[in-house]
């Protein structure tokens, strides 16, 4: 009777791994889609600032200066601290 009872523990201990391993491969494929679609966004945020940048250089420049001084004055502030 231990036999069989060792006989039905390995075969659910097969049929959990299989499980595991089909959760882990679904896992997996979404993980990776995710990844495509994130790239695929993020890679059209960069052309629309390109072309942003590209129809307004001033005011990107304008823009960029003040960010510049902004986080100076931020961080001059912490080393004085």
């Amino acid at each position: 009777m231990n036999e069989n009872l060792e006989m039905g523990e390995e075969e659910k201990a097969a049929g959990n791994s299989g499980r595991v391993a089909a959760a882990i491969d679904a896992a997996r494929e979404t993980a990776r889609e995710t990844y495509e679609t994130v790239q695929a966004k993020a890679a059209q945020g960069a052309s629309y600032m390109d072309k942003a940048i590209r129809n307004n250089p001033y005011q990107a420049l304008l823009i960029a200066l003040g960010v510049g001084a902004v986080l100076g004055c931020l961080l001059s502030r912490r080393s004085r601290d």
